[in-house]
């Protein structure tokens, strides 16, 4: 197969997941992809100034993605972002910005709707003499959308807070996220992915926040092999953060069993019985077991409460 072939090929296999990203609208997958970031100096002004911020893709469906601080990255919505990779920008002999990964050797610039790299000669004589080597367009409005479709999981887990802001402002329901578990919903059964819950039990306290902030509610929580929200949420031991937590729809005896389990500390208890959280006979009788380091202060809470 010649290499025209693969491309169109390629790039006709792309077209058709954005269109499926783009009928699916804010019913969003779950499928999760694994990222690997790099930090170091940013140039946030020279990308300001540049216009360069924002998302491009070229004719081979690869995307370009360069964000204020001067990071980029560039994946391929075909590979189901498993190949994004941030970077930071250089700069060549010329003073040119440049993407390591892309060319080293290429200067870049944004001619209308384009973002055109241009490479050296390596001829000595020519030195100065400069070729298109690569263009890649800005995303229309549905390319944008089924980015963010197929990223939802890693901006929440990555905590891409400002991402996340603006897919919400593009349109992108987090509470409406599908959890692909789920192939046959029965009447009444919550197949959506617990993104608050979510949050919280990758550490992401910012993210965490702001979906309080904008209405999410804890409803059934997501959990991964090691990962539990519930747990993190306690290990915190945030009293502020617990709390308002608890008033976005913590389960309070569900965190009342997992703290005593937990030997958690007893103003977490106070908390929780504050909030609502009801004791019982069975978590009291397993405290002497349960709970070796704050089981003496924690036990006369559930006594007084239960009349024991």
């Amino acid at each position: 197969m010649n290499a025209d072939r693969r491309t169109s090929i390629r790039h006709s296999a792309v077209s058709a997941l954005l269109a499926l990203f783009a009928v699916a609208g804010s019913s969003c997958g779950g499928g999760d992809a694994p990222t690997d970031s790099t930090q170091g100096s940013t140039a946030a002004g020279a990308v300001a100034e540049g216009g360069w911020s924002g998302m491009w893709i070229d004719d081979d469906g690869e995307h370009i993605q360069i964000a204020p601080d001067g990071r980029f990255a560039t994946f391929d919505l075909g590979d189901a972002i498993q190949s994004l990779r941030f970077n930071e920008f250089g700069e060549n002999e010329y003073g040119e910005r440049t993407i390591p990964t892309l060319n080293r050797k290429a200067g870049w610039e944004v001619e209308g709707d384009q973002l055109v790299s241009y490479k050296r000669s390596t001829d000595p004589a020519k030195k100065d003499e400069r070729i298109a080597g690569r263009t890649f367009r800005r995303l229309t409005a549905e390319e944008q959308r089924a980015y963010w479709n197929a990223s939802v999981h890693r901006l929440v887990r990555e905590g891409r807070l400002d991402e996340i802001r603006a897919a919400e402002a593009g349109g992108i329901e987090f509470t409406g996220v599908v959890d692909s578990s789920f192939t046959i919903a029965e009447p009444g059964q919550d197949v959506f992915v617990d993104m608050l819950a979510y949050a919280v039990g990758h550490d992401q306290r910012d993210v965490a926040e702001h979906f309080m902030q904008t209405g999410h509610r804890w409803r059934r929580p997501w959990t991964s092999g090691e990962v539990d929200p519930m747990a993190k949420a306690l290990q915190s031991g945030d009293l502020e953060y617990i709390g308002r937590l608890c008033d976005h729809g913590l389960p309070l005896d569900a965190a009342l069993s997992k703290a005593t389990i937990s030997d958690a500390e007893p103003a977490i208890f106070e908390l929780l019985f504050a909030k609502g959280a009801e004791p019982t006979q069975v978590l009291l009788d397993i405290i002497d077991g349960a709970m070796p380091v704050n089981g003496a202060a924690v036990k006369p809470m559930f006594e007084e409460r239960l009349g024991s």
